[in-house]
Formats: structure tokens, C-alpha cells, sequence
């Protein structure tokens, strides 16, 4: 594909690439599909991310109240209870969505994360997407793809697979960081920091609502409901520099475990739905999150 553009940033010896050809922002040159697989299999949550699973471990019921959103949506829009997850991880979500009657396959290439998921009893493909969908013949009701989308070298050909393998009727749930958000623009502006958000090799691709949209649209889907997460760079503007200061991270972190919480136990929950709904209707919140109805079995 010749990508062509506008350069917006440079960070890492790459250029962020507003693509006119893809429709989203992307790294420039875009990085070699060995180095990315070997890094994922190997390296993310052992070095990367080494403290990854025990922190959504500890974190459990922050967790578990958007995993309850998930459900309750997919109960809504989809036709059946079979779940594909892809790149998911040690499998807490699955891991739920089990407990809540559904049938889950999960696809994660990390090695640890994926023998960490097996020993839970659950349906862990070590491997990739590519290569599961060299063998696979099913379909299912809904596809669960959480924080991927920023990190493959083909986001266009995974949603058009994610199409093919859903039955008529079924949910695409995409979920990705909100990157050039304006809360994010104004804290890094008025701080002089960073851009954080920027992460370097394994983010790739970067996503708002208007892009993520209009990318499941040009691909056969109809969205049928959207909704985002707490818009943690909101933080920085009420004095937590995370950005500078590592250790103020967990801080903003429990800020927004603790107003979830709150909420959640103040059975307040249709007014933290309907906060996420707001915001995403304006483009803000830290991710975009897409529900994604495939309306028919032509491609």
C-alpha cells in the first residue's frame, strides 16, 4: 500500500502519519512484522509490561463493572453467546464472560500470558491472528477486540476478517486509545510535556472516533451504540504530572478506579453510563469504544 500524508509528529525516528490512503494516523516507516512478533511473543508483558496481570489482578472490581458493561451490551445486540477474544491476554475478561454463561475462545501470542490464561481453564490459543485464521472454519456471535487495533500492522485486513467470521447479526466490540484527544493536546501543551501517548514500537496505529468509525463503516458495519473511559489526561490539568512524575501515575490511576467505584456501589451505574455516552458524543474520554453490528453476510 502507498501511504500518503501529512507528517504531525516525529518521535523514536519515526514519523506519525496522518494517512489519507488508511483514514488514521500511523507510524511512519511502519515497522518490520518479525521484530513486532517476536516483540509480542517474547517481550510485552515479561519486560514491557511485567506487572501488567498482577495490577488488573489487584484492580478486580474496577475491572469487572466495565467487563458488566460488555456483557450487558453484547446480551443486547448479538445473536448468541459464542465470544472470540482476540489478543486477550491472561484472559480476565474471558474469564468473566465464562462465569456469565458465555462460550470463549481467546487468541494472545505472549508465551506468559498466555500460559497464565490456560492455567485459569481457559480456551488460550497461544498464537497469532494471522495464523488462527489460516485454520479456522467457525463463526461467532461477537468478536472482542480490546487494545489491538493500535498495535497490528494491518488494522484494515483484521476488520475485514472480523467481518468474514462473524454470523449475520453479530458484534464487532472495538475498543482503542482516543490518541490526540483535546484534554491530552491541552495538558501536554500547557505542561510543555510529552507526548505520552506516543508509545514506541508497540503502538502503531492511532485512533479517534471519527477515524475508528469511519473505518468500521467503509468495512460493512453498522455502529450501534459507542461509549469511552475516564479521560485521565483531564488530570493533568489538576496538578498530576504523570507524565514527568512516574510514580503520580497510580495516583491518577486510583482517581479513576475510585470514581468508578462509587458510582458502581451507589447503584449510580446509568449515570456513569450515560457520563461515558456524553463524553464520547463530544469526542473525549481516554478510549474509543465502538459496538459494531455486522447487518449482513455479504462482504
Amino acid at each position: 500500500m502507498n501511504h500518503k500524508g501529512n507528517i504531525t509528529d516525529t518521535v523514536s525516528g519515526y514519523g506519525i502519519l496522518e494517512c489519507d490512503v488508511c483514514g488514521f494516523k500511523h507510524l511512519h516507516p511502519i515497522p518490520d512484522q518479525k521484530v513486532l512478533d517476536e516483540f509480542y511473543r517474547t517481550q510485552y508483558y515479561d519486560t514491557h509490561k511485567p506487572s501488567y496481570i498482577e495490577e488488573d489482578q489487584r484492580d478486580r472490581l474496577f475491572w469487572e463493572i466495565a467487563y458488566e458493561d460488555r456483557i450487558r451490551m453484547f446480551e443486547k445486540y448479538a445473536p448468541g453467546k459464542n465470544l472470540l477474544d482476540i489478543g486477550c491476554g491472561s484472559g480476565e475478561f474471558m474469564s468473566y464472560a465464562v462465569k456469565k454463561g458465555w462460550s470463549c475462545i481467546g487468541i494472545e501470542p505472549s508465551d506468559s500470558a498466555a500460559e497464565h490464561g490456560r492455567k485459569n481453564n481457559l480456551d488460550i490459543l497461544n498464537t497469532t491472528f494471522n495464523d488462527f485464521i489460516r485454520n479456522n472454519n467457525r463463526k461467532f456471535d461477537v468478536i472482542h477486540l480490546k487494545n489491538v487495533l493500535e498495535h497490528v500492522l494491518n488494522p484494515i485486513e483484521i476488520i475485514e476478517e472480523c467481518y468474514r467470521i462473524l454470523v449475520k447479526g453479530g458484534i464487532l466490540y472495538a475498543e482503542v486509545p482516543n490518541d490526540y484527544e483535546f484534554t491530552q493536546r491541552l495538558g501536554v501543551f500547557l505542561l510543555r510535556e510529552k507526548k505520552s501517548w506516543l508509545a514506541i514500537p508497540d503502538h502503531i496505529n492511532y485512533f479517534n472516533f471519527r477515524s475508528l468509525k469511519k473505518l468500521m463503516r467503509r468495512n460493512g458495519f453498522k455502529i450501534s451504540a459507542q461509549a469511552t473511559t475516564f479521560p485521565i489526561y483531564a488530570l493533568l490539568l489538576l496538578g498530576y504530572n504523570f507524565i514527568r512524575h512516574k510514580a503520580k501515575g497510580r495516583s491518577a490511576h486510583n482517581i479513576r478506579i475510585k470514581f468508578e467505584i462509587f458510582l458502581y456501589r451507589n447503584h449510580l451505574n446509568p449515570v456513569r453510563r450515560l457520563f461515558y455516552k456524553v463524553l464520547s458524543g463530544l469526542g473525549l474520554g481516554r478510549t474509543v469504544i465502538l459496538y459494531c453490528k455486522k447487518t449482513t453476510d455479504l462482504c
